[in-house]
């Protein structure tokens, strides 16, 4: 992805190629091929909780668009 989109950081890459990632998840498809490109970010975000999560999530998208599902997710994966 460094190579189509020079322009974007780290940070920004790494999340791009996530939502594309779980896009085609959601439609039963395959990633691009330039997602595995994509570095991991040097300092990861070590999140343990739900709750952390959400606040970044809801740091890029207003809480009434987070789906239920995704909420879901979230506490299944990570103690609340």
């Amino acid at each position: 992805m460094s190579s189509r989109a020079p322009g974007l950081s780290p940070f920004l890459q790494s999340y791009v190629s996530a939502m594309v990632e779980e896009s085609a998840y959601q439609k039963s498809q395959m990633p691009p091929p330039w997602v595995r490109d994509v570095p991991p970010l040097d300092t990861p975000f070590n999140i343990t909780a739900a709750a952390a999560a959400m606040a970044v999530v809801t740091r890029y998208f207003d809480e009434s668009q987070v789906k239920v599902k995704i909420r879901l997710a979230l506490e299944e994966f990570l103690a609340p």
